[in-house]
Formats: structure tokens, C-alpha cells, sequence
């Protein structure tokens, strides 16, 4: 039997050169893979910093809201505590008794006791029913007479 180098060397290479079209193949594809595992991871390192950058100002945008929102809600304190403090005042001044007498005095047209003429006042009531009913007829006098010792 007679052996055909040739034949078999051809052959020998050609499969040698198909198995190095596969790796080449193969390794082609693995080096496309990795690159687009490196865009997606890329992309996700983007996003992900993109998602901190944006909490974060979202954070500083809601603190200065808070921020400004408690100084409103300060000068509305101070406010609210300077009319306290003139209510407080009026208060004290109109329940002193120096207060209500010259509130009295001056609004009301009232004269001090040592200056007002003295009277003892009389009064008589007289109450009559009527017949077959509940309700009653009220008559009242009144007679004033000058205060003794004046």
C-alpha cells in the first residue's frame, strides 16, 4: 500500500488551517463579546453615576427648599412673638386697676365716687297672674332719693 504524502499533507493542512479559522472565529467573537461587556459596564458605570450625581442635587434642592421654608416660618415666629408681646402689654394695661379707671373715665364718661353725687335708689315690684295662663305682668317703680349725709 502505497501512502500519499501529498493527499495527507494537504489534508493535514487544510484541517490545520480550518482549526485556525475556528480560533480566529472564536477568538473574534470573544474579543467582540468583551467589548460589548465593556460598553454595557461602561454605560452602567455611567448611569449609576449619572442616578448619584442626580440624587444628590435633588438632596441639596430639597434641603435649601427646608432651608428657606424654616427662615419663612422663622420671621413669621418673630413676628407672631413682637404682637404677642403688644397684646401681653395691652392686656396688662387694660386689667391694671390705674387703667380701667381712666378707661372709664375717658371712654365711658364715668366720674370718680368722691365726685359723683350720692343716691339710694328704691325700687318696688309688683307681679300679677294672669287668669288661665302662665305668664305674669311685672310692674316696677322707682324712687330716688338723695344719699344720707349730703
Amino acid at each position: 500500500m502505497k501512502l500519499d504524502f501529498d493527499k495527507f499533507d494537504k489534508a493535514y493542512n487544510e484541517d490545520i488551517e480550518a482549526r485556525h479559522r475556528w480560533k480566529e472565529e472564536k477568538l473574534a467573537k470573544q474579543k467582540q463579546k468583551q467589548r460589548i461587556q465593556s460598553y454595557l459596564l461602561y454605560g452602567f458605570i455611567t448611569l449609576l453615576a449619572f442616578a448619584v450625581l442626580a440624587n444628590t442635587i435633588n438632596g441639596y434642592v430639597h434641603m435649601n427648599r427646608i432651608k428657606y421654608g424654616n427662615a419663612r416660618l422663622q420671621t413669621e415666629i418673630d413676628t407672631l412673638r413682637a404682637e404677642i408681646e403688644i397684646l401681653e402689654k395691652q392686656i396688662e394695661e387694660k386689667t391694671n386697676a390705674m387703667g380701667i379707671r381712666d378707661y372709664a373715665q375717658r371712654e365711658m364718661g364715668m366720674i370718680p365716687e368722691d365726685q359723683a353725687e350720692q343716691r339710694r335708689v328704691q325700687i318696688t315690684r309688683t307681679f300679677t297672674l294672669k287668669r288661665n295662663t302662665e305668664s305674669a305682668i311685672v310692674m316696677e317703680e322707682h324712687e330716688s332719693f338723695p344719699a344720707q349725709g349730703q
